[in-house]
């Protein structure tokens, strides 16, 4: 009997990375988002993009840091939050990861 909550990775998904990018992608979809991060320093104002992802499955969260890894981004982890701070980053994951929300 399967547990509630409990998430079960199929192991063709890990076998190549076009699979690991269309899990990224939806997980992307459904609890992802970019956004801008400005703050001021010094009497200068910069502000950048960034790209969170969510989820409340810690394995799940994992599985996500680890496939990024895989694919050579940089994740920082962070409480439910797996992010894509650096900037040349978040333009590769666009291009590569994309999206199919219109949003």
């Amino acid at each position: 009997m399967r547990q509630k909550n409990k998430f079960v990775l199929p192991r063709w998904i890990s076998k190549l990375d076009r699979y690991k990018i269309g899990f990224i992608r939806g997980l992307f979809d459904s609890e992802g988002c970019i956004y801008r991060h400005t703050y001021i320093s010094n009497k200068k104002s910069y502000s950048y993009l960034k790209i969170a992802i969510t989820n409340y499955l810690s394995k799940t969260l994992v599985i996500l840091n680890n496939f990024l890894q895989e694919i050579r981004f940089h994740p920082v982890v962070y409480h439910n939050w797996v992010y894509l701070y650096r900037q040349d980053e978040v333009g590769r994951f666009l291009k590569l990861i994309s999206t199919n929300n219109e949003k």
